[in-house]
C-alpha cells in the first residue's frame, strides 16, 4: 500500500476526502466508524487532523486513513491510504488497525494507533513529506457534540508530536463517533475548522453557512481546559470553480481573525442524493493564526 499525494488543487480521489464526505454511496443505515485526531502546536507552528474512518460493506468493511497538515504556515501534501478488510473490526481503532494489518498481507502500514482506553495515545504516521509521531497521556474526558455524521464522544489535553528527534508541545483532542450514525448526511454549505490562534489551545469549530443558526466548537486552552461555545465563520472572499460553477472560499472571517487560503486541494465528487458536489480543503492563514478548513458544498 501506497501513500497517495496530490498537488495544490490537483483532483482529490473520492475516498481521499476528509471525514467521509465524499465516495461511493452506501446504503442508508450504513454501519460506520471514525475516529479524529487534532494537534495544534507552537514553535513551530503546526496544526494536524488524522482521520481513521471504517465502514462495513457486503465484503467486510472498508478502513481509511487520511491526514492534513499545515506546518510553519505551509500547506503540507496530504497523506491517504484505503484498504478492504476481510471483517468488521467494531468501533476499537487500535482494532481496525490490526485488522488493517493483517488485510495487507504484513506490508508496512503509514499509521499506527495504540491507545490504552482513551486516556493514553500514540500515533506513528508517514506522510509524503515527513515521519510523525503523537504522544499523550493526559487525555482527559471533554465535553461531547453532535456533527453531520452523529454524535461526537472527545478527550482534551497536553501531547507531544515528535518530528524526527525534535519535540513539539501542544494540544491534542481525540474524537470518536458514537451511537447511531449517518455515513452520507447532505450537508449543504458547511465548514469545519480546526483553528490554531496565535496565543495557544485550539478551536474544533463546525458550522452551516448561510444559516442564522450558530455552529458549535470545542474550545481547548493552551493547558488542554475544553468547553463548547458557538462557533461562527463567514466567507469573506470567493474564487470561482471553473468546473462546478461555485464560488469557493478564498478568505474568511473567524474568531475575529481575517485569513487567506494559503494552500490546498479541491475535490468533487456525488452528494447523497446522486448531484454534484464540490469539496475543498483549506490551510488559511494570516496575522494572528492558521486553520485547517474543510468546505463542502452539496446538494447543488
Amino acid at each position: 500500500m501506497r501513500a497517495r499525494a496530490h498537488g495544490r488543487d490537483g483532483p482529490l480521489a473520492p475516498a481521499l476526502i476528509a471525514l467521509g464526505l465524499l465516495g461511493p454511496a452506501l446504503a442508508q443505515g450504513a454501519e460506520l466508524a471514525r475516529d479524529q485526531v487534532v494537534f495544534v502546536g507552537q514553535d513551530p507552528d503546526v496544526v494536524l487532523l488524522v482521520v481513521l474512518q471504517r465502514e462495513r460493506d457486503a465484503n467486510g468493511a472498508v478502513a481509511e486513513a487520511k491526514a492534513f497538515i499545515g506546518w510553519e504556515g505551509g500547506w503540507r501534501a496530504p497523506y491517504w491510504e484505503r484498504v478492504a478488510l476481510g471483517r468488521w473490526p467494531g468501533t476499537d481503532p487500535s482494532a481496525a488497525v490490526a485488522s488493517w494489518q493483517e488485510a495487507g498481507g504484513g506490508q508496512g502500514l503509514r499509521l499506527d494507533w495504540r491507545s490504552s482506553g482513551r486516556h493514553d495515545l500514540e500515533l506513528k504516521l508517514r506522510t509524503p513529506s515527513q515521519a510523525l509521531r503523537l504522544e499523550s497521556s493526559r487525555l482527559e474526558p471533554a465535553p461531547g457534540g453532535r456533527g453531520p455524521h452523529g454524535d461526537l464522544e472527545r478527550r482534551a489535553g497536553r501531547g507531544l508530536l515528535w518530528v524526527g528527534e525534535e519535540p513539539v508541545a501542544g494540544v491534542v483532542v481525540w474524537e470518536q463517533l458514537t451511537g447511531d450514525t449517518t455515513a452520507r448526511p447532505t450537508f449543504g454549505v458547511f465548514e469545519m475548522w480546526v483553528l490554531a490562534p496565535e496565543g495557544g489551545g485550539l478551536v474544533w469549530g463546525r458550522d452551516t453557512l448561510g444559516d442564522t443558526t450558530p455552529g458549535s466548537a470545542l474550545r481547548v486552552s493552551r493547558d488542554g481546559e475544553a468547553a463548547v461555545t458557538d462557533f461562527t465563520v463567514a466567507v469573506a472572499e470567493t474564487r470561482s470553480d471553473a468546473v462546478s460553477g461555485q464560488e469557493l472560499p478564498l478568505a474568511w472571517s473567524v474568531e475575529g481573525l481575517v485569513l487567506r487560503r494559503v494552500g490546498g486541494e479541491l475535490g468533487r465528487g456525488t452528494s447523497p442524493t446522486g448531484g454534484p458536489a464540490v469539496y475543498d480543503v483549506s490551510l488559511a492563514g494570516g496575522e494572528g493564526g492558521q486553520g485547517l478548513v474543510f468546505h463542502l458544498v452539496d446538494g447543488l
